[in-house]
């Protein structure tokens, strides 16, 4: 398991929905896998697509510790809005300014395949979304202005060329 780093073409494709005969023990397996990563790498959060898995599922550490959702969907925002810094695995070295809802209500299979929903809000609700959007193929590179991803992708091309060396 790698992680990918943006800007990445994978990390712009829609994931597909994990189908029924996916959950169980390989479902909590690979979510375990993907905990343990996020974990590894300093996250709070991570998406199938950003380790080369083009499927639905996202892990997060929020709020009373860790939690999976598999083909989340989320039923309702709040009105109210909160602009915070959010960091990306898959984006390193800088934080972006984020406009979201405050709150969001997700309806979610855990790996065994039970049905769930919960409310999320402040940084939890940023996470939630954050990793949902990753499976819709957007990221925080695409929600900042031109000249914040090219000086971005500058910085970042430096930084992998001198740890090349």
């Amino acid at each position: 398991m790698s992680l990918i780093f943006g800007p990445h073409k994978n990390l712009t494709k829609k994931s597909a929905l994990i189908e029924d005969s996916e959950f169980g023990d390989e479902m909590a397996e690979l979510s375990e896998a993907m905990l343990a990563l996020m974990s590894a790498l300093g996250g709070v959060g991570l998406a199938g697509v950003q380790i080369g898995i083009p499927k639905r599922i996202i892990v997060a550490n929020v709020g009373e510790g860790n939690i999976v959702l598999i083909n989340p969907v989320i039923k309702s925002v709040s009105d109210e809005e909160s602009e915070l810094e959010e960091g990306c695995l898959s984006f390193p070295l800088k934080t972006f300014r984020i406009k979201r809802p405050s709150e969001v209500t997700v309806n979610f299979r855990l790996p065994d395949g039970r049905e769930s929903e919960e409310t999320f809000s402040g940084m939890e609700a940023a996470v939630v979304q954050h990793e949902i959007d990753h499976l819709d193929g957007i990221t925080v590179f695409s929600k900042v202005s031109r000249l914040k991803r090219d000086l971005y992708s500058r910085k970042f091309k430096k930084f992998r060329r001198n740890i090349g060396k």
